[in-house]
């Protein structure tokens, strides 16, 4: 019992990553961007980034896009051990908000990791960490730039 505990341990250890500091600041403390183009232009834009990294659209409306995707490996059994089990159905999610303002249409993005139980039960946690937020504000300064 106590190898088993070792072993897990030093697994948890191992896994954790050195936390890097966010390099943007926000006012809803998510992801998000102000672009002066067209929602359709927009729309395009993401879809052509996350269809090629395996999202499927999932629901679209005028002010929000859903596109969900399978789980790799490596998120596989992270998701399983917090949210699921071995028996649920996992993915990943991404939520983008369009909010049209005088200055053009606000854009806040948010990821979450699923799991559907076996039942129904439906769990869902939003990925809040400090790479995931640079990484995509990142597109989305990319975005701003290609799009005005």
């Amino acid at each position: 019992m106590k190898n088993l505990l070792l072993i897990l341990a030093l697994f948890v250890v191992g896994c954790a990553t050195t936390q890097v500091e966010r390099e943007f600041t926000t006012i809803s403390g998510h992801p998000e961007v102000t672009i002066d183009a067209p929602i359709e232009d927009i729309t395009s834009y993401i879809l052509e980034i996350l269809i090629d990294k395996n999202y499927m659209i999932t629901n679209q409306t005028p002010n929000l896009l859903e596109l969900e995707r399978p789980l790799t490996d490596g998120e596989e059994f992270t998701v399983s051990l917090l949210l699921g089990n071995s028996y649920s159905n996992n993915s990943r999610i991404s939520k983008i908000n369009f909010i049209k303002t005088p200055n053009g249409t606000r854009l806040i993005w948010r990821q979450f990791y699923k799991a559907v139980m076996p039942l129904g039960n439906v769990n869902q946690q939003e990925i809040m960490n400090n790479n995931m937020f640079n990484e995509i504000m990142y597109v989305l300064q990319e975005m701003k730039f290609n799009l005005e």
